[in-house]
């Protein structure tokens, strides 16, 4: 970002601190079950437990489900080579899409980039997303799905497919090195139907679930898949969850009569809030604010600050990558700082806190007020 923006300032911090929603491998007598979900870090338990104001205020889910503001949906896969879905998995969400979200412009589901293998060994999948996620074409709305095999990296551990509920609820990881007796090689449409799901709105009813998964033993949104390696030869399915049942069915039907929120709003592959005096930008496990009018600071610049952190070697492993810029009038910046750091996702505080420090040092340093400090200051190396 450097001096393209007169006034601002910048700051960036890496936090402990992410949801995310899928599915944990355990074995199981006769079979294998499939369970849980992944909430603050790195598989961290969820089970049972509402998620948090962070990820449910703002409901970003209606950006799917509902025909404005975006009548079109647009899914970008990507994946590292030999870790490629299968064509079947991908039809089979577009179907649902097309079914089950007002999309009168349609859904496209494209398989995008093929990551180079030698690239994925040393990154993590963040990292991964960071450099490779383009967004929509064109004014769609947008959803990102990352394939990628953590085997290829001695820093990684195999982890449960996720969807990534916040601070980006657009994006889906499934690691196939995750693969138990079959399980994401047989399984891998479910799967990832399962995390679609999640992304839409699926099972936020409390009558039927924890506000993340479903009660209901056979419905795809369950927190644990039924998994058989030997059921296939009986009855031509792993899994007897093939299906939503009628009451998540019935939360999609409610979420396409509710307008999402007029603040949140794609640009490009970025998700952004808007708040009064203040904007957050979102990426895969990375946040961006910026205190001051939202015209004072480009897509272009806030791309390349969050991807910024994706640059080093490995990249950010778990938690959210927090950055900041302040441009604009002294008194308009000061009353978005303070807006900012009553938000109600705990980063987007982070971020306002560390980016008043940073503004306090510039003032103290008898810096101008039209001076930029330039680069980028991490408040750690970067892993």
């Amino acid at each position: 970002m450097g001096g393209q923006s007169e006034g601002m300032s910048e700051k960036v911090q890496r936090v402990r601190w992410g949801w995310g929603l899928g599915l944990r491998l355990v074995v199981a007598v006769g079979g294998v079950m499939v369970g849980g979900c992944a909430g603050v870090g790195e598989n961290a338990p969820l089970k049972g437990v509402a998620m948090p104001r962070e990820v449910t205020f703002w409901q970003p889910w209606l950006l799917y489900t509902h025909r404005a503001p975006y009548r079109a949906l647009h899914v970008e896969v990507d994946c590292v080579e030999g870790t490629e879905p299968e064509g079947a998995w991908l039809d089979q969400v577009k179907r649902f899409l097309e079914t089950q979200c007002d999309k009168p412009g349609g859904v496209t589901v494209r398989l995008d980039d093929r990551i180079g293998r030698g690239e994925a060994a040393e990154s993590s999948s963040a990292a991964l997303a960071l450099r490779h996620i383009d967004g929509p074409p064109g004014g769609e709305a947008f959803m990102y799905v990352l394939y990628y095999d953590s085997g290829l990296n001695r820093k990684l551990k195999a982890a449960n497919p996720q969807a990534i509920a916040f601070p980006y609820p657009c994006a889906v990881f499934v690691d196939r090195a995750y693969n138990q007796k079959g399980f994401g090689d047989n399984v891998g449409g479910e799967v990832l139907l399962h995390e679609i799901g999640h992304l839409v709105g699926t099972a936020r009813s409390f009558n039927h679930g924890d506000g993340a998964h479903c009660r209901k033993k056979n419905c795809i949104m369950n927190e644990a898949f039924e998994y058989h390696p030997q059921r296939k030869w009986v009855s031509g399915k792993f899994t007897p969850q093939q299906e939503f049942c009628e009451d998540c069915l019935l939360d999609l039907e409610r979420w396409r009569a509710q307008v999402p929120a007029a603040g949140l709003r794609f640009d490009g592959p970025l998700l952004v809030r808007r708040e009064v005096g203040y904007q957050v930008y979102a990426l895969p496990h990375a946040i961006h604010l910026h205190a001051g009018p939202a015209a004072t600071v480009k897509r272009e610049e806030v791309l390349a600050f969050l991807r910024a952190a994706a640059l080093g070697r490995g990249g950010p492993v778990d938690g959210v990558t927090v950055s900041g810029s302040a441009v604009g009038p002294e008194e308009e910046v000061a009353v978005g700082l303070a807006a900012a750091a009553m938000d109600p996702a705990g980063p987007v505080k982070s971020a306002a806190a560390a980016l008043d420090r940073q503004i306090r040092k510039q003032k103290a340093a008898s810096v101008p007020a039209a001076g930029v400090i330039p680069g980028l200051i991490p408040a750690s190396p970067p892993s």
